[in-house]
């Protein structure tokens, strides 16, 4: 099936269960294992990796140009990030999430990643995280000083990958060669069957669709914010301890106009 997605994409079950040789249910039962809610929502992501291979050229034209939908552009952007928000809900357990969070427990030290418009993502994660944990940096490429910190990541540490289509060729990379010298990984991407899956001990998919030529990080967001949440409340003594010291500092800074 991904040898072919791009027939797979426009398949009903009937259809891709014929061409494959396996039976309706066990192609519903593989969208299942996947972890997907059904079907439904595989063929979705099956679509959106077709769709990766337009340019944001072709994306303007495409979701611009020629749409005649009458709906206001701003009421259509902020439903979208709500349907995006609804469809991530639905992808994630509490369990995944509980996990997400023992995972980054366990770390010695965390570390975030992420290309162009997921930089902005991985800053975020890592703002939020440390303030909890104290551990968390973001990896920077900044005069392509990475590979040393690469080298300094030990079997005890974890990265978070932020990576979405088209999918930075460097996020894959630096992901690639943290799983292969034992680095804990999780990505948080746009589905499960992604070009960073095969190198990620955890993978949170969350929808990422907008209305314009660009995509909506916005569920990524949530995901972030849910993790921090889960944080929190395991930490609750160690949070309070850290906010106690910020407070202070910035205090001593005179940082707020609202004191």
């Amino acid at each position: 099936m991904l040898d072919n997605y791009q027939q797979a994409a426009f398949y009903n079950v009937d259809q891709l269960a014929q061409e494959i040789g396996v039976s309706n249910a066990t192609v519903v039962r593989l969208a299942y294992k996947l972890g997907y809610p059904g079907f439904s929502a595989l063929q979705r992501q099956i679509q959106n990796m077709v769709k990766q291979k337009i340019s944001l050229v072709d994306r303007f034209d495409e979701r611009i140009l020629v749409d005649e939908d009458k709906q206001s552009i701003f009421r259509k952007s902020i439903e979208r990030d709500l349907e995006n928000i609804r469809a991530t809900y639905t992808c994630l357990n509490d369990d995944t999430l509980q996990d997400s969070v023992e995972v980054l427990l366990e770390a010695k030290h965390i570390y975030t990643f992420g290309q162009r418009s997921s930089y902005a993502l991985a800053y975020y994660a890592a703002f939020y995280f440390n303030q909890i944990l104290n551990n968390t940096a973001l990896l920077s490429t900044n005069e392509g000083c990475y590979p040393e910190q690469l080298l300094k990541m030990s079997t005890s540490d974890l990265l978070i990958t932020f990576c979405f289509p088209r999918y930075s060729k460097l996020s894959f990379n630096i992901t690639k060669f943290a799983h292969e010298n034992q680095v804990k990984t999780m990505v948080i991407t746009d589905n499960l069957i992604g070009p960073l899956t095969p190198y990620a001990d955890l993978v949170l998919p969350c929808r990422y669709e907008g209305v314009s030529y660009y995509d909506s990080s916005v569920a990524a967001v949530c995901i972030i914010n849910a993790i921090a949440a889960g944080l929190a409340k395991a930490e609750v003594g160690k949070v309070k301890k850290s906010l106690q010291k910020i407070e202070r500092a910035v205090a001593y800074w005179d940082f707020f106009i609202d004191k």
